[in-house]
């Protein structure tokens, strides 16, 4: 059950992933505005797109789960701290933030259900005897 549990969210998080990292790439007009709005285009949009990318990929592949899930946690954290300080909440940044939160927590858990897979963060995690 635990496996089905886990599968489920790192598909999901790496289709959200896939979803925002292609527009970014592509260079969609919207991500652009966003990115001009941080002031990191075309830079900040490019490499952002390609750390989604490298994160929805080690999601889905086995033996690096668990360093995709880190990724994405940093890269959403980053997210949501954008949305709070610069580009707030309206409109379709709404949405975004919403996505960065499902991706987030299913990044979370990710990481906590794997954490025997990561010696630091299993050792944090570790009942004292």
């Amino acid at each position: 059950m635990k496996k089905y549990i886990i599968w489920s969210l790192q598909l999901i998080a790496a289709l959200a992933l896939l979803i925002e990292a292609i527009p970014k790439l592509s260079g969609a007009e919207e991500c652009r505005a966003t990115f001009i709005a941080l002031d990191m285009e075309p830079a900040g949009r490019v490499i952002t797109g390609l750390l989604e990318l490298c994160a929805a990929l080690l999601l889905i592949l086995p033996n690096s789960t668990s360093y995709g899930a880190i990724l994405a946690t940093g890269l959403m954290s980053g997210a949501l701290i954008a949305h709070i300080t610069k580009l707030g909440f309206h409109g379709h940044h709404f949405t975004m933030v919403i996505e960065a939160l499902v991706v987030l927590t299913a990044s979370i858990a990710i990481i906590y259900l794997r954490r025997h897979e990561m010696p630091v963060i299993g050792r944090m995690f570790a009942k004292d005897s």
